[in-house]
Parts: C-alpha cells; sequence; structure tokens
C-alpha cells in the first residue's frame, strides 16, 4: 500500500487545524502521516494543537518558536516525511474523503504522472459573503 505523509503548516489557527486533520482522518485510503508544523502559535494555540496531536497516533508536531513562514515549515515537513508521496495541506483548507484513494489511483495508472492536484471550491463564511457582495455592487 502506497504510504502518504501529510504536511501541514499551521500559526494561530487551531480551530480550522482541527479539521483540515479530521477531513484527513476521514480518507478511503489511511495516511502514513499527518505531520503538523507550528509556524510560532501563541500558547493557547499551541496547547490546542497538543490536544489535536493527540487524536491519532499517526500525528506529528514540530513547533518553531517564531513564524519563519510557510515555505520554511513545508520544507522543514518534507525533511521530516517519511511517506512516498506527499501531500501539503493548508489549515484552513479540508480535502474530500477519496483524494488519497482518487490521486493514488491516478499515479498507479500513469506512470509519467509527477503531480497530481485538484480542483477546489472556496467557503465564505456569511459576513464576507454580504462583504463580498456589497464590494462588487
Amino acid at each position: 500500500m502506497s504510504k502518504v505523509s501529510i504536511i501541514i503548516p499551521t500559526c494561530n489557527r487551531a480551530d480550522l487545524l482541527q479539521e483540515a486533520v479530521q477531513s484527513v482522518l476521514s480518507q478511503t485510503h489511511p495516511s502514513h502521516e499527518i505531520i503538523i508544523i507550528d509556524n510560532g502559535s501563541d500558547e493557547v494555540h499551541k496547547d490546542k494543537i497538543a490536544d489535536i496531536s493527540r487524536i491519532s497516533p499517526g500525528i506529528v508536531t514540530y513547533y518553531f518558536p517564531s513564524n519563519k513562514g510557510a515555505a520554511a515549515a513545508r520544507n522543514f515537513g518534507i525533511g521530516k516525511a517519511s511517506g512516498d508521496y506527499i501531500l501539503f495541506l493548508d489549515d484552513d483548507d479540508l480535502i474530500h474523503p477519496r483524494m488519497l484513494e482518487l490521486g493514488l489511483e491516478v499515479f498507479r495508472q500513469n506512470s509519467e504522472v509527477d503531480v497530481v492536484t485538484s480542483l477546489s471550491r472556496a467557503f465564505l463564511d456569511q459576513r464576507s459573503a454580504n462583504e463580498s457582495l456589497e464590494a462588487n455592487s
């Protein structure tokens, strides 16, 4: 079975992070590991991130003392990953329950493919949607 490492950088968004992690844990093809890189969150969020890390034994969290940027966090995650494939996931994103299964199927069927991506759909909270509509009126 192919192993997928999921790398999730985060900073001060533990509530969103929890939803992102849940979307990974709900996959039809289980992830090999979820690597969370806390990119300099304040103490309140660090405690929440530690709680999220205990949801599953496949979650490992690394803490940066200050924000080094998303690219540095992703690169650090690559260095820690042990899967056959890597999927980057932002802390405010969710993935479809079959994302890993279907993505791996594309790799199996097409040996010349190096990258698999997907379409996305944006969800706005009601206030943001109203502000956006007013701005475009």
